[in-house]
C-alpha cells in the first residue's frame, strides 16, 4: 500500500507532498537546531527543494550548507537534487 502512495498524491495534485512531509520531520536532523529554527521547507518542486529563511543571514547560512543538506536531504527523499533558499515570512 505504501508504494501507491505517492501516486495516489500526483492523481490528486499533491505530487511531492509526502517527500516533503517527510523532509519536515526530519528538518532539524537535516540542518541542525540553530537552521531549524530559522529555516524551513516549503515545498519540493520537480528535485528542487524550496526552502524560506526569517532573514538573509540565515538564508546565506542554509546556502553555505547547501551541498550538505542536499546530500542528507538526498538520503531520505532521493529525488532532491538542489535547495532554492529565498527569505519570507513562515505564512508565505
Amino acid at each position: 500500500m505504501g508504494a501507491s502512495l505517492p501516486e495516489a498524491a500526483r492523481l490528486l495534485g499533491a505530487e511531492g507532498a509526502l517527500e516533503l512531509a517527510l523532509v519536515r520531520r526530519g528538518w532539524a536532523a537535516l540542518v541542525g537546531e540553530a537552521l531549524a529554527g530559522h529555516c524551513w521547507p516549503v515545498r519540493l518542486e520537480g528535485g528542487v527543494l524550496v526552502v524560506r529563511a526569517d532573514d538573509g543571514a540565515w538564508a546565506a547560512e542554509l546556502r553555505f550548507h547547501a551541498v550538505t543538506v542536499v546530500r542528507r536531504a538526498h538520503g531520505l527523499v532521493p529525488g532532491i537534487e538542489r535547495l532554492s533558499v529565498g527569505v519570507g515570512a513562515r505564512n508565505e
